[in-house]
């Protein structure tokens, strides 16, 4: 089964903060149908719209709210068949601490973050000193 790869970009958490810093965007890998998976971004600003405007750009691009956001990318998996992959805790962490309860909920069941299993995969194939980042990780897979 192929899933939604996410990846939120923008400023990171302070340690001092208890919340996450709004994001810039969210950049996701969309499987096709066939063929290569299709890269889309949403922007959360209207200071992004020219890039969205732009045809140097392939994909899908938008400048949305993360509300609408979400429920789009909820929609997206269930027709797919899929589930929201990241590879951190940070995406998750965005989606509660910038959703209202609802839609929280509906997001959450679709999040998977694939990083505790991508790196009790490689520590079995008995690469454990390395680095945990997803390209060493990704790399031993």
């Amino acid at each position: 089964m192929k899933h939604i790869c996410i990846d939120f970009e923008g400023v990171g958490q302070s340690r001092n903060s208890e919340v996450s810093p709004f994001p810039t965007m969210l950049g996701a890998l969309v499987p096709a149908d066939r063929g290569r998976p299709k890269y889309h971004a949403w922007f959360f600003d209207e200071v992004f719209a020219p890039i969205c405007r732009s045809t140097s750009c392939v994909g899908r691009k938008e400048v949305i709210d993360i509300h609408t956001l979400a429920r789009q990318l909820v929609r997206l998996a269930e027709e797919k068949g899929c589930g929201l992959v990241h590879y951190s805790s940070h995406e998750a962490r965005v989606f509660k601490d910038h959703l209202d309860r609802g839609t929280w909920r509906e997001v959450r069941q679709k999040l998977l973050n694939i990083r505790p299993l991508a790196v009790k995969i490689r520590n079995r194939r008995g690469h454990t000193s390395e680095s945990n980042d997803l390209s060493s990780v990704m790399s031993r897979l």
